[in-house]
């Protein structure tokens, strides 16, 4: 559903129901880049990428999602790259990472990932895509560099090639997306666990329990004046200083229930 500024309705856009795994529902979000809306639905049936007008609705193109593996259905939401070479729209689906152009042209894709949960995220020149399994084991974690094309699925024993700049097969979390600040990469599991890399090398920096013991997460980390903050399922902000050690500074408690990663303004959070 799109509204003017006054709230009323200018258009809408339905996405037919399809079946999806474990009736999980939807929960990609809609992204908008310079005049469009990116929809993406992956579905057990007919999974899709979608550019809209944002003015009026009408779709501009809609490209088949194919080639997904043995379960079609994803939650990641689409992320708009801009970089040195392009711009890119990239999609976390089960599996795989697939980049497409604005004109709905598949660019490249990534095989070697697990659930389509986290959404991509860029810094220092390269695009970061994780995804993660629930608990320790398969939760990979990739560092791109611009201009890939084909398929750039690393080899078997690999960690690197020329458009995978680095690869980390234990350092994604299981739904929240990875955080780049200040040339690091943050990562936090939904057990608490914290690892920290560097942006470039991928070095893991240090590893650390978010809050100590008993704490879960599945709201996405974000930076803001200077601190990183991290909003557990028990509604619990953990704030930390950027650095090479784990360095908690304060705690904020909303006294409920959070699951879902916090809007950010230039000036505030809802």
């Amino acid at each position: 559903f799109a509204f003017t500024m006054d709230g009323a309705p200018a258009w809408t856009y339905t996405i037919d129901p399809q079946p999806r795994y474990l009736d999980f529902g939807t929960a990609a979000s809609p992204v908008v880049h310079q005049g469009r809306v990116y929809v993406l639905d992956d579905n057990e049936k007919s999974s899709f990428l979608a550019a809209l007008d944002a003015k009026t609705g009408k779709e501009i193109w809609k490209t088949p999602r194919t080639g997904l593996g043995r379960i079609l259905s994803g939650w990641s939401s689409p992320f708009v790259w801009v970089n040195a070479r392009r711009t890119e729209i990239v999609t976390i689906g089960p599996q795989l990472a697939i980049s497409y152009g604005l004109d709905g042209k598949e660019l490249w894709r990534m095989k070697g990932l697990t659930q389509a949960n986290p959404t991509p995220t860029e810094g220092d020149g390269l695009l970061f895509i994780g995804t993660g399994s629930q608990g320790e084991a398969n939760r990979p974690l990739f560092a791109i560099r611009p201009g890939a094309s084909g398929d750039i699925s690393l080899p078997q024993g690999t960690t690197s090639s020329e458009f995978v700049a680095w690869f980390q097969p234990r350092a994604s979390a299981y739904s929240s997306s990875p955080l780049v600040f200040g040339g690091r990469v943050y990562a936090v599991n939904d057990t608490g666990i914290l690892q920290v890399f560097d942006a470039k090398s991928g070095k893991e920096l240090y590893k650390a329990r978010v809050g100590g013991v008993g704490n879960t997460f599945s709201a996405s980390p974000w930076a803001s004046g200077g601190h990183v903050f991290f909003l557990s399922e028990e509604g619990d902000t953990f704030v930390i200083r950027p650095g090479d050690a784990y360095d908690e500074v304060a705690k904020n408690s909303l006294g409920e229930m959070a699951l879902a990663s916090p809007a950010v303004t230039r000036d505030g959070l809802f």
